[in-house]
């Protein structure tokens, strides 16, 4: 009997820990299971395919079949917080192309989900949309099982050859779980991005959201010999500083390494891993 209550002690506690991290996370604005916590909405300093699913419009720039894997260890410093990302990017068309991703991160005591499908077309050679359908499932053992469904907008327009303009919406349907009636999180971002050199690019964002904070965002991208790329981003609130680098090690491979910086909840690193079926536009 004492074992038992001894078990059902640790489990709560368990649980307790992660629902406050999770919590956190959220309030803070911070989708914790994306690659990298300062994202563009215009996709200009995209230093890797990854961030391509927080704007589903980004996807028109898979020129051909794309798998991602990628896992962030302990981020925060929470051994069960260690989500891990694939996602699956195949161009249909010149104009369309379509990719799926899923996320998931915890244990068999505590569990979420979620599983993408994501679609985007070229309407002309200056603008793209896209859209994606967003399936998650939050498991707790001896507790509940509960699923919700999210749609998702985005849109990008190429104002000049030096300008491009972009806008993403996040949960449009305005879907939660199971009695978060009052915490829905809806999400969007604005941004523009700039070509300031042949191998520089510079973002300016809005972020916003319903459930956490608001802030503004800057990245910038510097690219050495189509080889290797350099980012540095920043976001005021929630406060995070992000580095990230990615290495075309070999032909149709590349290795992408980021770090960051909350202010609050500490720092988490992801590695992760692009395979490229097929030549890459240059």
């Amino acid at each position: 009997m004492l074992k038992e209550m001894n078990t059902l002690y640790q489990k709560s506690l368990f649980l307790l820990i992660i629902f406050i991290s999770v919590t956190i996370a959220k309030s803070q604005g911070l989708y914790y299971m994306q690659f990298d916590p300062v994202s563009s909405a215009t996709g200009l300093t995209a230093s890797n395919t990854m961030a391509y699913a927080y704007n589903p419009s980004l996807f028109t720039n898979v020129d051909v079949p794309t798998l991602v894997l990628s896992v962030a260890p302990s981020r925060f410093g929470i051994s069960e917080l260690s989500p891990g990302f694939v996602m699956l990017g195949l161009p249909v068309s010149d104009d369309f192309v379509t990719a799926f991703s899923g996320h998931t991160v915890g244990n068999s005591l505590y569990n979420e989900f979620s599983g993408s499908l994501h679609g985007a077309y070229s309407i002309s050679e200056f603008m793209d949309i896209g859209a994606s359908f967003e399936y998650f499932r939050l498991s707790i053992q001896d507790f509940r099982l509960d699923v919700s469904y999210q749609f998702h907008i985005g849109a990008n327009v190429r104002i000049s050859d030096l300008i491009s303009a972009a806008v993403c919406v996040k949960n449009i349907n305005g879907n939660h779980y199971l009695g978060g009636e009052k915490t829905i999180n809806q999400a969007g971002a604005v941004g523009l991005g700039f070509h300031i050199a042949q191998d520089f690019t510079f973002d300016l964002g809005l972020q916003v959201s319903t459930m956490g904070q608001s802030g503004i965002s800057l990245a910038g991208l510097y690219t050495v010999d189509d080889i290797l790329n350099i980012r540095l981003s920043a976001l005021t609130s929630p406060r995070i500083v992000s580095g990230a680098v990615s290495v075309l090690a070999i032909p149709y491979f590349d290795i992408n390494l980021l770090s960051s910086y909350q202010d609050y909840l500490g720092w988490s690193n992801s590695f992760g891993l692009s395979v490229y079926f097929g030549k890459v536009d240059e």
